[in-house]
């Protein structure tokens, strides 16, 4: 990575940071009690994090590996389990945009994900 820890640019709407403080609000007890707390899923789809890789003709960010990487790396931080989650959906998406064996599902999970 290279710059300085200013110079990095969160690829969600909300901070990075906002939102791995509010999981982290709630891992403790959802870990306890086996589950995922539904308010984590609430502030994937409000934050619009999972649109990082999606291409900006979709809503996205067109972001990078790298950036979406490290805020992986961020919101993990809050809570491991909701960090999983976002990072299966992202990998889904990320490999949809990047390879051709997909091209005929790829519109239609860029659609569904710029949906929520």
């Amino acid at each position: 990575m290279t710059g300085s820890r200013s110079e990095r640019r969160s690829t969600a709407v909300i901070d990075v940071a906002e939102l791995a403080s509010r999981w982290a609000s709630r891992a403790d007890h959802a870990d306890r009690d086996g589950r995922l707390p539904a308010g984590d899923l609430d502030d994937l789809r409000t934050s619009r994090f999972l649109l990082a890789p999606l291409p900006r003709a979709l809503g996205g960010h067109s972001a990078a590996l790298e950036s979406v990487v490290r805020d992986q790396q961020v919101v993990a931080g809050g809570s491991a389990a909701s960090a999983l989650v976002a990072a299966m959906t992202l990998m889904l998406v990320g490999v949809a945009r990047d390879v051709d064996a997909w091209a005929d599902e790829r519109e239609r999970l860029h659609e569904l994900v710029a949906r929520g």
